[in-house]
């Protein structure tokens, strides 16, 4: 599940999202800090997601990953 993930592109799409939030608020743009907000949302409840359905599949004896 873990194995084929990008960590630099998750990692590059998080900043992406705070530099959008903090050039937003210091700006006092609110559509870019909005997108920035929803963007750190989505990334954040996508690992989320990831990690609750791993350990879902480890309680259920399904995950092939050994940790």
């Amino acid at each position: 599940m873990f194995a084929n993930v990008r960590w630099e592109v998750v990692l590059a799409l998080l900043l992406t999202c705070m530099v959008m939030m903090a050039v937003g608020l210091v700006m006092w743009v609110w559509p870019v800090w909005l997108m920035g907000l929803l963007g750190l949302v989505f990334i954040v409840g996508d690992i989320a997601w990831a990690i609750l359905s791993f350990a879902q599949a480890k309680r259920a004896g399904e995950s092939q990953l050994k940790f």
